[in-house]
């Protein structure tokens, strides 16, 4: 069920900002550039009271996310053209590309938006068929004839896909012809009544754009998307008989995905050159069909309200565009499914309220410094370790009986370093991950499963918490232990099992 539950969180987590942002008409939408640049070389910044935000606001947002170890990898903040807030959380580094996954749908819609401005596909209404006149298509009955162009973009060509779980995308990979394999799916629905995700079917309009254009999707997009914008440096992956991954697996840098979404705040124009046309942005961004579940779905573009669309993709990569506000503000990350609401969150609680002046605000030079200092601390490894860190380090604690069946364990700190080590049980030094990045050692080594490998991550929460993330490679099985230390290096340490929702409490005195 996680791509169920990701599709209800997307909506549910969107219908959280409508509240808070004035109505606005696709007519009301920015259109003209309101710097004296266009972004293709390289993005400008200034101080966020330049362009009207609130540097307290912004500083606020990102205190937050470090605060509470919300696994952000990045996240860019750009108001009238210029970058008010660029961060980079470790390990992810400022120029590093990151895999959008079902971002990489809205870029792929907009080469087909822009496959028809060029005269290369007559419209959205084409059927499906008519673009493989070679192939042989199973289960081929009037209502597959009858899907069209629209149909794809809208995602609801009403074939049988069930991408809960990812369960056809799983099928379709495993099949030899990807593109076979999806025009053969039999039909569950009417063309372009119910809205039904399926990864597939936007890969099916990178086919499309190759078999109308004769180049490969990333080729068209090399010349007619990226090449205008000044993005050089995409990776994107192909299927085995070479079509571009159309619905995921482009890797893009936040500042090239964020030219995505300017340009589609400037109506497709990009300086001087009219990369796809504005009547194309604005159908794109529309709602055209429900998704059932209190949204709407454009041409690939999430559309829960005519006030922002957004490009979304699985672990928290996003492209938020607020037109009321002249507002890009890009995401990435590697958060789990049920972390999905954080993006959300820090946009509505924090980066639309510090957005609310249209007019340049007095300067506001301390919150300026600490917006300053978050971000360089987002890029630190690691956090400075709390005193509790040095007393407890290398001291054995015996553990009373407990699901994990650890009798004793031992962490050691250093200053400054990436990782602690772990011993459990008087056994091997097991490294641990610190600041957000992971280690993997053998399960046998921490008294797991001898065929299993073990990933460990830990933080310290507060000046007296340690939380020690304990996951299995494979399968869904993971520990989270809370430590909470007394002066003397005692701890109360909270044991909660994700594979059976056990928890308890066990004591560990210091040996």
């Amino acid at each position: 069920m996680r791509t169920r539950r990701l599709l209800l969180c997307l909506v549910w987590c969107a219908s959280l900002v409508w509240s808070v942002i004035a109505p606005v008409s696709h007519a009301a939408r920015a259109s003209k550039p309101s710097g004296d640049y266009w972004p293709t070389d390289i993005w400008l910044s200034t101080a966020p009271e330049e362009q009207g935000m609130d540097s307290t606001l912004l500083a606020e947002m990102l205190a937050f996310a470090l605060e509470e170890q919300v696994n952000l990898d990045s996240v860019t903040v750009i108001r009238n053209g210029y970058v008010v807030t660029d961060a980079y959380f470790y390990p992810f580094n400022q120029g590093d590309r990151h895999n959008l996954y079902s971002v990489t749908k809205s870029f792929t819609a907009t080469l087909v938006g822009i496959a028809i401005d060029q005269g290369y596909i007559a419209d959205v209404d084409v059927p499906l068929v008519e673009f493989f006149p070679a192939r042989e298509i199973a289960n081929l009955d009037a209502a597959k004839r009858a899907i069209t162009l629209r149909d794809l973009l809208t995602m609801s060509a009403g074939l049988t896909c069930d991408d809960a779980d990812f369960f056809t995308l799983g099928q379709m990979r495993r099949s030899p012809d990807f593109v076979q394999f999806m025009l053969d799916l039999p039909m569950s629905d009417t063309p372009g009544t119910r809205f039904n995700y399926c990864n597939g079917v936007s890969h099916l309009l990178s086919a499309i754009v190759q078999e109308a254009t004769g180049q490969p999707l990333l080729a068209y997009a090399e010349q007619n998307l990226f090449g205008p914008l000044g993005i050089t440096r995409p990776l994107w992956s192909q299927d085995p008989q070479g079509y571009t991954t159309g619905w995921s697996d482009l890797q893009l840098t936040p500042h090239d995905m964020a030219r995505l979404g300017y340009l589609y705040l400037r109506s497709g124009q990009w300086d001087d050159e009219q990369i796809v046309s504005a009547d194309w942005v604005t159908a794109a961004t529309t709602a055209q069909l429900s998704t059932g579940q209190g949204g709407g779905y454009g041409y690939q573009w999430w559309v829960p309200s005519d006030r922002m669309y957004m490009a979304a993709g699985y672990q928290g990569q996003y492209i938020f565009v607020v037109p009321s506000l002249d507002l890009v503000v890009v995401f990435t990350s590697s958060l789990g499914i049920d972390a999905g609401q954080y993006p959300f969150l820090l946009l509505e609680q924090y980066i639309i309220p510090a957005g609310e002046s249209d007019e340049p605000l007095p300067p506001n030079p301390g919150a300026l410094v600490r917006l300053n200092n978050l971000t360089l601390a987002s890029a630190s490894p690691v956090p400075p370790l709390p005193p509790v860190a040095h007393t407890i380090s290398g001291k054995v604690l015996l553990l009373d009986d407990n699901l994990l069946d650890w009798r004793s364990l031992t962490l050691i700190f250093e200053t400054g370093a990436e990782e602690a080590l772990l011993i459990v049980n008087g056994g091997a030094l097991v490294p641990v991950g610190l600041g957000g990045a992971s280690r993997v050692t053998p399960a046998r080594q921490v008294g797991g499963p001898a065929t299993n490998e073990a990933v460990l991550q830990g933080r310290w929460v507060d000046e007296q918490t340690f939380v020690l993330e304990y996951n299995l490679l494979i399968g869904t099985d993971g520990y989270q232990l809370e430590m909470v230390f007394s002066p003397d290096g005692s701890a109360t340490i909270t044991i909660y099992s994700r594979g059976s929702g056990q928890v308890e409490t066990v004591i560990a005195l210091v040996q």
